[in-house]
């Protein structure tokens, strides 16, 4: 609306959230939302939760990563 585009009817976004258990393993949690107009707010998408079983090193590179981006666009 700023710009003078048109406002999406039904915006769907993505979340996802890393939690560091130690210097050495990472668990996350994640899921897709889209608006609802009856609600007239998000919600979750059936079936696009997810989470880690457990805490794990083979999404150390990902949490990282994650990290980064999360502070590039907050300290900015």
């Amino acid at each position: 609306m700023l710009t003078g585009g048109e406002v999406n009817p039904a915006p769907v976004i993505a979340n996802a959230c890393y939690s560091y258990i130690d210097d050495k393993e990472v668990a996350h949690i994640a899921s897709v939302h889209r608006y609802e107009p009856a609600k007239q707010n998000m919600v979750v998408v059936t079936g696009s939760g997810g989470r880690s079983p457990r805490a794990n090193r083979e999404e150390l590179p990902y949490a990282d990563a994650w990290a980064r981006n999360i502070w590039a666009d907050t300290l900015a």
